[in-house]
């Protein structure tokens, strides 16, 4: 099929789903703030579609699943591989940018005394906000910026490190997987036809459910954005509708439920209870992209308002910074506030200044976040210039150059 049969997706759409991430990236907040001050609010939820609209597990796997087909989609289209080879070069420090100045900033809390997680803890006995989001320390931390400055930058990606700041735990996922897209699109799309390149992703795709089950996600992601790439999806009004539906019990999934909703779907070994939690929420989320991507009656999220553009831009920043907002201003209220006031009253003044605080910060992270980005592409084109692309884009230029002859 040339390039110029292809039905391409509007950037419209594109952009959607960006927003759609955003809203992830609300999800989360919200998991986190319930986590934190009323901890016993999810329990209440679980088992219900509503736990979808906390359920943080499930919208950090929706990222995965985006970075994969957002990641690879104009790739597949295009069929650019020094484009491909850019976006791989790139993705360490696009990242580590924001991560970095989080790390710091963290730290700086920390050794200032702003944060009062401890001494909201103490009150609502929330073993999220006692140990700062579940953080791993190890014996004798002390909070330093060169150590902020390294996790930040280079140990959250290469080994996982999350102590300033656990939301960082993804980092690592998202780095190795997406290192795996940008590694597999190419030789798929290339060295195989539609049939071959969807064997080939259900191979790799078992290989990861046993070796690594958390990149499974960008797998399903990247996938998808090579299916979208030859043919645009198209749903109509009813079956968009009965999709959404799906997804919103699928993006419920939570194997520890209570009330036994989940009982069909709760392996009692750890391994594969580890397995579920992944699978179903990955499958929510190819269903959402299928929805949001697809032409229809039903407008593209990221045309409703300008905020919801702005959500998506700021959907990192927003992931990053909510949780230093939450052990730190609102820790502090919720402990003042509480002793002499009911939890209504209390949450009900910490829910908005904590909401207006996040995106303050998030606004000036997602300025920081785009002027780094332009900083990134100047330095990618300088490189480029000065020492020539690298031999992957070369190889792949002489390949597409030779597909192109063959074609004439």
């Amino acid at each position: 099929m040339s390039k110029s049969a292809l039905p391409l997706l509007p950037a419209t759409r594109i952009q959607s789903l960006e927003v759609c991430r955003g809203l992830a990236a609300v999800v989360v907040f919200f998991n986190h703030y319930l986590y934190a001050f009323t901890p016993g609010a999810t329990a209440l939820l679980s088992g219900t579609p509503l736990y979808t609209l906390v359920n943080g597990r499930s919208a950090v796997i929706f990222f995965f699943v985006l970075s994969g087909y957002v990641l690879t989609f104009r790739f597949y289209e295009s069929n650019d591989g020094a484009s491909l080879a850019k976006g791989a070069l790139k993705r360490l420090p696009h990242l580590a940018g924001t991560t970095t100045l989080i790390t710091l900033a963290s730290c700086a809390l920390f050794l200032t005394g702003a944060y009062h997680f401890a001494a909201a803890a103490a009150i609502n006995r929330s073993g999220w906000l006692a140990t700062s989001g579940y953080a791993d320390f190890p014996a004798g931390f002390r909070p330093n910026f060169w150590g902020a400055f390294w996790q930040g930058s280079l140990g959250t990606f290469l080994r996982g490190d999350d102590n300033y700041n656990t939301n960082l735990w993804t980092m690592n996922v998202e780095f190795m997987g997406s290192l795996l897209v940008f590694g597999l699109a190419w030789p798929l799309r290339n060295l195989f036809g539609l049939r071959g390149y969807l064997l080939a992703a259900v191979l790799a795709g078992l290989f990861f459910i046993f070796h690594e089950p958390m990149l499974l996600p960008f797998i399903g992601g990247t996938t998808m954005a090579y299916a979208h790439s030859r043919r645009a999806p198209t749903l109509g009004l009813k079956a968009k509708m009965l999709a959404a539906a799906v997804c919103l019990v699928l993006f419920s999934y939570n194997p520890s439920s209570a009330n036994g909703a989940w009982d069909f779907a709760r392996p009692e070994d750890a391994a594969n209870r580890a397995l579920y939690d992944i699978f179903f929420p990955t499958c929510a989320a190819l269903l959402l992209i299928q929805v949001v991507a697809s032409k229809g009656q039903i407008r593209p999220v990221g045309r409703m308002t300008r905020f919801g553009r702005w959500l998506g831009a700021a959907s990192f920043p927003l992931y990053l910074c909510h949780t230093l907002v939450i052990w730190s201003l609102s820790s502090w209220m919720f402990a003042e506030l509480r002793p002499a006031h009911g939890i209504i009253m209390t949450t009900a003044v910490i829910l908005p200044v904590t909401i207006g605080v996040v995106l303050a910060v998030s606004w000036v992270l997602t300025a920081f976040d785009q002027y780094w980005t332009r900083l990134i592409n100047r330095g990618m084109v300088t490189v480029w210039r000065r020492f020539g692309p690298p031999p992957v884009a070369i190889l792949a230029a002489e390949l597409k150059l030779v597909e192109a002859k063959k074609g004439q």
